[in-house]
């Protein structure tokens, strides 16, 4: 019988394979050194899977796709960390559907 450190690594690693054929890179071994988890020619992907993700983030997306919509548009949320001194820290988010349609053929 796995341990539970056992499992988690084995469904990171499922979590990895999946994502290396959804965008057509290769899945790196763990190897205990610091490495990307999944690459392709021109983009490194560091893949952070969790059983489900907070509610507030499914609220945000939810509210910046329905406005996108009204306008037409494709939806990117923006998370942004605010720093001292300006330097403040953004994040872009796309659905994986619409990351797709851009990306295939330049990965």
């Amino acid at each position: 019988m796995k341990s539970p450190k056992q499992r988690a690594v084995s469904r990171s690693k499922s979590a990895e394979r999946r994502l290396a054929r959804i965008v057509g890179g290769k899945r790196n071994p763990t190897t205990g050194k610091a490495v990307i988890d999944v690459e392709t020619e021109t983009e490194a992907f560091g893949l952070k899977s969790w059983g489900s993700l907070p509610a507030w983030l499914h609220e945000a997306w939810e509210q910046t796709e329905s406005d996108a919509a009204r306008v037409d548009k494709s939806p990117i949320l923006v998370l942004e960390e605010c720093r001292t001194g300006g330097k403040n820290v953004r994040y872009y988010v796309k659905r994986e559907d619409a990351w797709l349609a851009q990306n295939r053929g330049s990965s």
